[in-house]
């Protein structure tokens, strides 16, 4: 009897675990999950081992405890793809997490299974891109949206010490996310802000010393980690300080600004030691690594100069209004779809439900959330860099939100209406979402599957070149960085976490110490000397004539300027799908 009332009491937990591993293995079964990007590549790489030879805690995107931590599984056992493991059991953790949760607001097995069957659906629709190529910015956002959902969904009339033990859980997925991506996490926090205060509206009466210890408690122990978290990464940071300058400075210049072309802004180039070639060198090749000029000093001036360049040039008024335009046309309008329009329909749902039950606070509560929403929007269009790894992100933590909000007002209707208003409801609800999967679903799982194919297709062009560079170990090999930059990686394939005998010219972690670290595991110091001076270090281009013609042109006058002439020759190529697809060149100095 005993065990039967526990396995009652676990129920929702036991279905919670079916779903979620029933969910991966069929994806496992379908599909092999892939890195999305080369950032998370690289990271891979860096923790892993690959990239310097020894695992590595510093990887400057993830924040150093849980960068630190990872590593450290490597060095314990280097062929378990362990940072690929992490990613996956964060994701799907979540989702077991979510599903239990929402488990607790169904009484019948029968609305248990419809509920997961609504759910398997809008998993499918919403994320089963993101769950098949994984990214640690989505992630990031994944953790911070089940932190949400559940602080809204969990109890609140108990005292101080119950409420803050029941969130622990919840503050630590908040931490968790942002050591997975602290850029990330800040931006989900307003949303996170929006739960809790939402949640403290629910409270009768609202404002008394109880719950305003509770709930300031609440935020000051997320406040009080998240300040640790980034102690604790400052700290471990403290000697690449010339690095973190140029890195920003970097980021800054790239992503955030338009660049100024060399013809009009001549001057100011000149003025810092660069000419054509230096320009052409950091905007349309990205290998920067081959000029040792190119500092934090350097850096952190074509920042500010690209900054002073676009304010010159943007009125604010128009800028806003620019955002505000691009944003009413995403939410209504845009290729966002079927994100906006679910969303959009979960603010319907969730005041219908408040307008049943005659909760009129949730007039201010929806306003409040839709005007946070808008002002994270309009930040975003205003600085015009809208992936989708950010904009899906963004709506599947609004949906959440609204899903919790939705689950507590239908519990309402349930204890203060009759049944059968109840199920009409929850009938009207899940009408709504089937209509927006079987509208949707389809064509989800067609462009998951035609990208599935693609990758598959083009990575193993990247294969090749992995498989020659491991076969050649008595050379070096640095590639060009947008000949290497389209390629991603399964997680599961390819465990070889020896050190790589090959680099980008450039990228977000070249010219950090452990660039330096990896160089000299090779006996190298310096990417120009090598490539010109050392016979075994050759250049990898991928095979496209005129690509092909203008970098060695390019490579031949960078030389030219430093007093050296260079000639390259071709030595070799390297096959895959039966046509040639890189080109291996050694730089000779004459």
């Amino acid at each position: 009897m005993d065990f039967k009332a526990k396995l009652k009491r676990k129920e929702n937990s036991i279905w919670a675990l079916l779903f979620t591993a029933i969910l991966w293995v069929v994806l496992a079964i379908c599909f092999d999950f892939y890195y999305d990007l080369n950032d998370d590549m690289l990271i891979k790489d860096i923790v892993a081992g690959i990239y310097s030879g020894t695992p590595s805690g510093f990887n400057m995107q993830m924040h150093y405890p849980l960068s630190f931590f990872i590593s450290l599984l490597y060095r314990i056992c280097g062929s378990i793809p362990w940072y690929g493991i992490y990613i996956l059991a964060a994701q799907f953790g979540c989702i077991f997490l979510i599903t239990e949760r929402l488990l607790t607001f169904f009484e019948k097995r029968i609305s248990k299974m419809f509920a997961l069957l609504c759910e398997a659906g809008m998993i499918v629709l919403l994320c089963s891109w993101e769950l098949i190529f994984t990214q640690y910015t989505v992630t990031s956002a994944l953790l911070a949206a089940t932190a949400a959902f559940r602080m809204y969904t969990g109890g609140g009339a108990e005292d101080v010490k119950p409420f803050l033990k029941k969130n622990i859980g919840n503050v630590l997925l908040v931490l968790l996310a942002f050591l997975t991506r602290s850029e990330m996490l800040l931006l989900m926090l307003p949303f996170i802000c929006v739960a809790g205060v939402c949640k403290w509206a629910e409270e009768k009466p609202i404002f008394t010393k109880k719950n305003t210890i509770k709930y300031f408690s609440l935020f000051g122990m997320i406040l009080a980690g998240l300040l640790l978290c980034q102690g604790l990464h400052m700290l471990a940071y403290s000697d690449w300080k010339e690095f973190n300058r140029f890195f920003d400075a970097r980021t800054e210049f790239y992503d955030f600004h338009k660049i100024p072309p060399y013809a009009e802004n001549e001057e100011f180039y000149q003025s810092i030691g660069m000419d054509e070639n230096d320009w052409h060198l950091m905007v349309e090749w990205y290998n920067f690594g081959i000029d040792d000029s190119f500092d934090a000093d350097k850096m952190e001036k074509l920042a500010e100069y690209a900054k002073q360049y676009d304010a010159d040039r943007t009125d604010f008024k128009e800028t806003f209004k620019k955002a505000f335009v691009d944003y009413r046309y995403r939410t209504f309008y845009s290729t966002d779809y079927p994100y906006n329009m679910i969303v959009i329909a979960m603010y319907v749902l969730v005041l219908a439900a408040a307008l049943c039950n005659k909760h009129y606070r949730f007039l201010w509560e929806l306003a409040f959330s839709g005007t946070v929403r808008s002002v994270v929007w309009l930040y975003m269009q205003s600085r015009e860099r809208m992936p989708e790894r950010i904009t899906h992100s963004l709506y599947l933590m609004e949906f959440l939100i609204l899903l919790a909000f939705l689950l507590v007002e239908c519990t309402v209707i349930k204890k203060e209406k009759h049944r059968n208003f109840y199920r009409s409801f929850m009938m009207s609800v899940c009408s709504v979402l089937l209509l927006f999967i079987v509208w949707y679903g389809e064509k989800s799982i067609r462009a998951v599957l035609k990208e599935y194919e693609r990758r598959e297709d083009i990575n193993a062009e990247y294969t090749a070149l992995l498989g020659y560079v491991r076969e050649n170990p008595e050379n070096y090999y640095f590639a060009d960085v947008f000949s290497t930059v389209k390629y991603s990686s399964k997680i599961m394939a390819d465990t070889d976490n020896k050190a790589l005998n090959m680099d980008l010219m450039g990228g977000w972690f070249y010219k950090s110490p452990l660039t330096k670290v990896k160089l000299n595991h090779f006996g190298l110091t310096d990417m120009e000397e090598a490539l010109c001076e050392n016979y075994h270090v050759l250049f990898v281009i991928k095979e496209d004539e005129e690509y092909v013609q203008n970098m060695t042109e390019w490579i031949q006058d960078y030389y030219k300027k430093k007093g050296k002439i260079v000639a390259l020759k071709k030595i070799d190529s390297i096959r895959a799908k039966e046509k040639e697809v890189f080109r291996i060149y050694q730089v000779i100095g004459e």
